[in-house]
């Protein structure tokens, strides 16, 4: 994704690609045409039925909200998917949530920052790893929902920390929510890491 490319080509003029490590140049990256009946596919089955995985997160947050005072924070690998999941929670809860990734300006993501923090109305904040990853205090947060696993241990002490630090609420527990589909390559790679101790603060509930 752009992000990534970004990060990468910022630390030299010829870089490799964080995903194939082929050689990158900052001439060769270009944007291109999204394919939206593709993209489709992230959320909603051929049927028009939200995919087992997002129906599975859209139930918990329905579940959650229903208790005053809790808050999530949702996180995606890319700004679109964070797009697209806002429309599905506003099409099928009638939540309007806020958003933190690098396609909106600085200004505008340290101001979703403060509503989530502060505003009553405000209790899903859907967010990019990278964006919120580092120096953000969102203490408001009681859970944590993670789309697709990071895969290693020190991202995800680092997301919950954005939560779970001095000044917020110590009766009330942060809760990570990891979503996996079972019978995938992701399920096998979270079963390994689990079996190597590179996942920890585990409760599974399959």
């Amino acid at each position: 994704c752009t992000e990534c490319l970004q990060l990468a080509l910022t630390r030299s003029n010829v870089a490799r690609c964080p995903m194939c490590r082929a050689p990158i140049e900052r001439r060769s990256v270009s944007k291109r045409a999204r394919d939206q009946s593709a993209l489709s596919n992230l959320t909603f089955t051929e049927t028009g039925k939200p995919s087992s995985k997002i129906a599975a997160m859209l139930s918990d947050i329905r579940k959650i909200l229903q208790t005053p005072g809790r808050k999530i924070i949702v996180f995606f690998p890319s700004p679109y998917t964070i797009r697209w999941f806002k429309t599905i929670l506003h099409d099928e809860m009638g939540v309007d949530a806020l958003e933190a990734h690098g396609g909106i300006s600085l200004q505008k993501r340290r101001k979703n920052f403060s509503d989530f923090q502060t505003s009553h109305q405000h209790r899903v904040l859907l967010a990019s790893v990278k964006c919120v990853s580092d120096g953000i205090s969102l203490t408001a947060a009681s859970d944590i929902m993670m789309l697709t696993p990071t895969g290693t241990n020190a991202v995800d002490e680092q997301i919950v920390g954005r939560a779970n630090r001095i000044g917020r609420d110590e009766t009330v527990p942060v809760t990570l929510w990891r979503y996996i589909t079972a019978c995938t390559v992701e399920d096998q790679v979270y079963a390994q890491q689990k079996q190597w101790g590179h996942i920890k603060f585990l409760r599974d509930i399959l």
